[in-house]
């Protein structure tokens, strides 16, 4: 989490250097020609600055909150070095054809406004070459294995995103992380990863390896006694201000989104038989059932053969149903539940107590994820995809939200929230 926060911090700071770059760029292309002199330069900066004010800030935190959603902080490791230019280069120009869309907000009503943010767009576009050439395209991590029979494993799990090797002792110079098996240790092993990292090694046990590198808790390497031991029970302010801002949210969304999202469930309402909302049993925190609301987007009766998972192309999904689910407006009646308390709008996704014994009876710990309210967004919406009847699907959403409610705090809220806004821009949703 940390490091998180430094890495979008440094970007942070990233844009408004450019910004400071663009803004120097932009007098120089005023002038015509490239006027060296120190007190020209200053004039212009201050007469620019006084001009646009604290519009320049706006612009700073537009522009990283526009690129957090397009993804174009997302290292990119591998691959095809043109398809990333490629894929780099349309996420640049849609977020400047954003920031042109709302420019009557900001103050880039003008040339003088477009020669900036078009020189700051070609400064940023070569930065993050310069960043991915020299931080992201680095040499795969040698990571030594000091019990074979977790390689295959570990190797699947990752992708071939690091390179195991099976060592059978420390003494070992070519290894960047040495990874051990927690529950096989005794006091004499205890004693030489003590030694080793006393030495300086880096040396980790392979569930806090996993976990830290793929962010989520694996139950192939889960301690039950250390999970609840480490289990987040959130301080009372986090859980406090979490709720205000999930009123206050909840309010902006209703009382904007809503009326919208009525006109379509009326279309949907006009060429399908059936009511227009949703209402069902789900499992809330601490195995207490509530009435989710949500658009119905199937057709009437859709579960007269018995309860089951959507599946792809689902023929019991409606046209308009298809659309609404891409776009995540069928969730928006959710914010009523956020309203009574029943849910937050980050947290595991509620599943319906039928799913939640069947589920709980393949999967070990399925129930863990009721220790917190459940979420109209979570963790495991944003990293993973939708499971449907897959189980192997499920646990790895299992392990998701098993690493959300391990770590939550704010900042991982905003996160998934940011996350969230990129599944909608992509209609990604089922």
């Amino acid at each position: 989490m940390r490091s998180r926060i430094i890495k979008y911090s440094l970007w942070f700071l990233v844009i408004n250097f450019l910004t400071i770059l663009s803004i120097l760029l932009y007098i120089f292309i005023r002038s015509a020609i490239f006027n060296w002199d120190i007190y020209f330069v200053y004039s212009q900066l201050i007469n620019f600055l006084r001009k646009f004010e604290s519009n320049l800030l706006l612009f700073v935190i537009l522009s990283f909150i526009l690129f957090y959603i397009a993804g174009i902080f997302d290292e990119i490791n591998g691959g095809s070095k043109l398809k990333y230019i490629f894929y780099l280069s349309i996420k640049i120009f849609v977020t400047l054809i954003f920031i042109s869309f709302i420019e009557f907000i900001l103050f880039f009503d003008s040339k003088l406004g477009r020669i900036f943010y078009i020189n700051f767009f070609v400064l940023f576009f070569i930065f993050r070459l310069i960043v991915h050439r020299f931080f992201e395209e680095k040499q795969k991590s040698k990571i030594g294995i000091l019990r074979k029979s977790l390689i295959t494993n570990l190797e699947k799990m990752f992708n071939n995103n690091f390179i195991f090797k099976y060592i059978a002792d420390f003494n070992n110079d070519d290894i960047d992380i040495i990874v051990y098996d927690s529950f096989n240790i005794d006091n004499k092993f205890a004693q030489k990863i003590i030694e080793q990292k006393l030495k300086g090694k880096n040396i980790v046990a392979v569930d806090v390896f996993v976990e830290k590198n793929i962010q989520r808790v694996s139950l192939s390497y889960f301690n039950f006694n250390d999970y609840l031991k480490d289990f987040n029970k959130a301080s009372v302010v986090y859980l406090k201000l979490t709720r205000f801002l999930n009123i206050l949210i909840s309010i902006l969304v209703l009382s904007t989104i809503f009326p919208l999202t009525v006109g379509v469930a009326l279309i949907h309402k006009i060429f399908w038989k059936g009511p227009i909302f949703y209402i069902q049993d789900r499992v809330g925190e601490n195995g207490k059932i509530f009435k989710l609301i949500k658009f119905r987007t199937m057709v009437e009766d859709a579960e007269r053969d018995g309860p089951k998972f959507s599946s792809d192309n689902d023929p019991r999904i409606t046209p308009i149903g298809k659309f609404m689910r891409k776009t995540r407006l069928d969730e928006i009646p959710q914010f009523i539940n956020v309203l009574k308390g029943e849910m937050n709008i980050v947290g595991p996704r509620p599943e319906r107590p039928i799913f939640v014994e069947k589920l709980s009876k393949e999967i070990p710990y399925y129930k863990l994820r009721l220790l917190v309210k459940p979420g109209i967004t979570g963790w495991a919406q944003v990293k993973g995809d939708y499971a449907g009847n897959d189980i192997k699907a499920h646990r790895e959403k299992l392990e998701y939200d098993l690493f959300y409610i391990k770590n939550r705090n704010l900042f991982l809220d905003l996160i998934i929230l940011g996350k969230t806004l990129k599944k909608v821009f992509e209609f990604s949703g089922k």
